[in-house]
Order: C-alpha cells, then structure tokens, then sequence
C-alpha cells in the first residue's frame, strides 16, 4: 500500500532502509527501489505513516537532509548534500571523460597497467585527445 501511495503522489524511486513485502508487484510499478531485500513477513503496517517531512532522517547509517541529492542505481545509491552537487558535478564530467578515454584505449589494447590509472605519460595522451576533442 505504501508502495501505491508513493506512486501516487508522483514518486519516482524510493530507498527503504529495510525490507518490503510484495516484490514482484513493487517492482511491476516501474518505480526505482533499492532495499535491503524482501520478505514474506507481515508486519504492522496499519500504524506506520510519514509524520515529518522535510526533517533531517537517518538512513543506511548516513545522516540525509531535506535537499540532499540521491543518486542510485543498480549498485546502489550515494547522498550528495547539497553544498557538494556544484563541485560534484564538475568532477563527475571530468571523470567521465576520463573513463572514456582509459576505455578506449583498452579497447584498442592499451596496456592496463598504462592507462588504468594514468601513467603521467598516458596523463599527456589524455589531455591531447581532449583537446582534439573539443577542437
């Protein structure tokens, strides 16, 4: 039921720190949903109801608050507060053209040990294919 209110109110992923019921009809909602896993247990769910919202909570042993960006995926889900998204966001395209490059060169059969993590030559390399990149 808490599954089909989210879903209702316009949710798009939900993060439960703990396990839920249903899971083939959970995942069937197309809805992102990272748990610790599923079970068949029932519990008292008739008394459970958010009460606070947008307060500080504790989840996965990390501390969230309201306005702190959630990344997840299949490997799992990060918060970023909110104070870091701006740096964060710099450094993750960076990175990306970084993983784009190591890739291809391994592909063509790039020594690993070269470009994974850049030698300082390889670091040359990089930043040439960048700069002819953006060319």
């Amino acid at each position: 039921m808490m599954v089909s209110y989210f879903q209702g109110k316009g949710g798009e992923g939900m993060i439960i720190d703990g396990c839920i019921r249903d899971s083939r009809k959970a995942l069937e909602t197309g809805l992102g949903i990272w748990s610790r896993g599923f079970t068949p247990n029932y519990h008292f769910q008739t008394g459970i109801f958010p009460f606070s919202v947008n307060h500080p909570i504790a989840c996965g042993g990390r501390l969230v608050f309201p306005g702190d960006i959630i990344v997840a995926d299949d490997d799992g889900s990060v918060v970023i507060p909110l104070k870091l998204v701006d740096a964060l966001l710099e450094k993750a395209g960076s990175h990306k053209e970084w993983e784009e490059f190591t890739k291809m060169k391994l592909l063509e059969g790039g020594d690993l040990r070269k470009y994974y993590p850049l030698t300082e030559e390889a670091q040359i390399e990089y930043e040439l294919w960048l700069k002819n990149k953006s060319d």
